[in-house]
């Protein structure tokens, strides 16, 4: 009786001295409301409703139905599972039937009170058929609780989180019961818990939502914090506190003398496909999900008590990578930030300058043999000058996403540049993203201004170009990089690439230095492949194809190359000279590529009209070795395949015949 009393004396002080209405927004959440990211949301309800197939114990698999006695609520939960598990969080299954399973989640606190606070939802949902989508019901809620779990396991609380996935709510809160009933009986303290129901319907674009609010313990504390967080950080919802249903899940700790809420979508503009085949995620809105996403994950925060003490993950890809530091480090040496890396850490001052110690502003190259994640650990920078010099500059980002479109300079419109990153090869990108590095070239000397800006980030942080004439799609060992061939006036030095990597990787761009040429006589592409082999894919808007020469062991060779079609080169090819040929209008049969080839070569032959064509092969002699067509084809581009292993090397012939033409060409065979 005495150890239930103390809980209880130290449970009602550990509420009353929680800060409660902050004046300011606490810059810590701002910087984690900008992580929450609503594209990662809407995969999540995809991958929970069906309508894209999702990696459950390493297999593909597409869950049509979380309804209790349907397959798809086990698969789900295992989901839930590996994506809490893959947060680097403390995961458990808590069973309480034969049919019913609890996912919990747990971010362990600073302190060792043992009190904690509870983010949750329901994974289950109805109708009992096969196909039970329940995106909005309650794929939404549960999407809401892993990106929450995702991004709160990058920072410290003084208070332990747990994230909790109840299951069969739709069969009378069973799951939410029995963790509520096994907690009372436990006498553990919760701070408070935010239950998250159908937060994904908004069809009139209020942006209403219901905040479910009693007098149980400290409820209409958690629900009056929760909207004044709706102001606090400018989030552009519109609240209505409304009496607390029996209906879901919060209502089971309310039982226990919990204070808990319930945040759903608005009843004035309930969601008429509830409960039915038709709750799919192509009738919800991310925006309104995000939002309350943000402001579920304030409230948790402030509860929770973010710590200042910063540590970031910063994960690195196999092979070489261009980083950035997301916090002013304690100890910015390289071999105390990533003891494992196996290349010194490379900046850029004009040229390439080997650099010990790592600061935050600044880009650098680095080499890792695996996949590895890094905890660094620093001070919060929210506004940062970087110094620039007139030409290309190796910059870093903040511990944000910040939009380039917001970025300033000093002196302003020095920028002169795209942005690039690099993932195997350069790209530009709208977005610079926490833990990245970024070429951008400046007309003089000066500086870049970046500010962490809570929002404003574009749909698409990847640079993309529409209107092209043809798409030149390099790609090799896992690699890629466009070019791009144009037409029509634009800035040439704007498309300018940045240095070439400070190693023998993959580096494609034309001659001059862009990944973007107007269409000309001829364009020269530079290729820089390791030892790997490159293909080569081309899309077009334009109907003519493109030739295109290069050496191959010292061999000129030539193909055309249309839409749709590849091509694959040896490592060994450096020079690609690329130029549209206007189709002609006649009949034309042209060298066959590769050659000399073995054993495989293709042949090229265009046709002005429809023509009955018979394509013939001869050998040294003159002597018929085989027919490859002999029918009628319409007009344009044609490539046969010729196999040549059943023949020994030599010259060999091939002859085109039409009822207009008739032309004759050599290629050699060595095996």
């Amino acid at each position: 009786m005495i150890t239930k009393t103390l809980n209880k004396i130290f449970f009602f002080i550990l509420i009353c001295t929680i800060s409660i209405y902050a004046q300011a927004p606490n810059p810590q959440i701002v910087q984690l409301l900008s992580k929450i990211n609503r594209d990662t949301m809407a995969l999540y309800i995809r991958q929970l409703s069906g309508d894209t197939s999702c990696i459950i114990g390493g297999s593909p698999y597409t869950i049509l139905s979380r309804h209790k006695n349907q397959p798809g609520n086990d698969k789900a939960g295992q989901y839930i599972y590996e994506k809490f598990q893959s947060y680097g969080l403390q995961v458990q299954y808590e069973t309480f039937s034969s049919t019913g399973k609890n996912v919990i989640a747990t971010k362990p606190g600073l302190n060792d009170s043992h009190a904690y606070f509870v983010v949750c939802a329901h994974y289950d949902d109805m109708p009992s058929g096969t196909t039970a989508p329940g995106a909005d019901d309650n794929a939404s809620g549960t999407a809401t609780v892993l990106e929450l779990a995702r991004v709160f396991s990058q920072y410290n609380f003084n208070y332990t989180i747990k994230f909790i996935c109840f299951d069969e709510e739709e069969q009378g809160l069973v799951g939410s019961n029995y963790y509520a009933t096994q907690a009372r009986n436990r006498n553990d303290s919760i701070i408070g818990v935010i239950n998250l129901d159908m937060t994904g319907y908004d069809s009139n674009n209020d942006g209403l939502v219901d905040v479910h609010s009693n007098s149980v313990a400290n409820t209409s504390q958690i629900a009056n914090e929760w909207i004044n967080n709706i102001y606090q950080y400018g989030v552009t919802l519109t609240h209505r506190l409304v009496p607390s249903q029996p209906y879901s899940d919060h209502y089971s700790f309310q039982q226990k003398n919990y204070g808990a809420i319930l945040v759903i979508e608005s009843d004035l503009d309930f969601n008429p496909r509830y409960h039915t085949v038709n709750d799919r995620y192509q009738y919800l809105n991310m925006n309104y999900a995000h939002k309350i996403a943000q402001v579920t994950a304030a409230t948790a925060a402030e509860y929770a008590q973010i710590q200042t003490a910063n540590i970031v993950n910063l994960f690195t890809n196999p092979g070489w990578n261009l980083i950035s530091l997301p916090l002013q480090p304690y100890d910015g040496r390289r071999s105390v930030l990533f003891p494992n890396s196996t290349s010194p850490a490379y900046s850029f001052e004009n040229s390439y300058v080997i650099s010990d110690t790592l600061k935050i502003g600044k880009g650098y190259w680095l080499k890792f043999n695996s996949a590895q994640s890094y905890q660094i650990q620093g001070q919060l920078v929210n506004q940062l000058s970087i110094p620039v010099k007139a030409g290309w500059n190796l910059i870093g980002a903040l511990n944000s996403n910040i939009s380039t479109s917001s970025i300033s300079t000093q002196p302003p419109n020095i920028i002169s540049s795209l942005f690039y990153d690099y993932n195997g090869s350069y790209s530009p990108a709208n977005v610079l993203s926490s833990g990245k590095g970024y070429w951008v070239k400046v007309s003089q000397n000066g500086s870049i201004n970046l500010t962490t800006t809570f929002g404003k980030i574009p749909e698409n942080a990847n640079f993309e170009i529409k209107d092209y004439e043809y798409e030149l799609n390099f790609i090799s060992a896992n690699r890629n990089s466009k070019l791009y061939l144009l037409s029509g006036n634009f800035d040439m030095k704007k498309f300018e690439l940045p240095p070439v990597p400070p190693f023998d990787g993959f580096d494609v761009r034309f001659s001059t230095n862009s990944f973007i040429e107007k269409i000309n006589d001829e364009e020269k592409i530079i290729l820089i492949s390791g030892n790997e082999p490159v293909i080569l894919s081309l899309k077009s808007n334009d109907k003519n194809p493109l030739i295109l020469k290069y050496y191959n062991s010292g061999i000129e060779m030539e193909t055309i190359l249309s839409s749709g079609e590849q091509i694959k080169f040896d490592n060994n090819i450096r020079l690609i000279k690329v130029k549209r040929i206007n189709l002609p209008d006649e009949f034309v049969l042209y060298q066959n590529y590769p050659n000399p080839f073995n054993p495989v070569t293709k042949i090229q032959f265009y046709l002005p009209e429809k023509s009955k064509v018979t394509l013939n092969i001869y050998d040294i002699r003159g002597r018929k070795l085989e027919t490859l067509v002999e029918q009628s084809l319409n007009q344009g581009m044609h490539t046969i395949n010729f196999d040549g292993s059943r023949y020994p090397s030599g010259v060999y012939f091939y002859e085109l015949r039409t009822e207009k033409f008739r032309n004759m060409r050599k290629m050699i065979l060595i095996k």
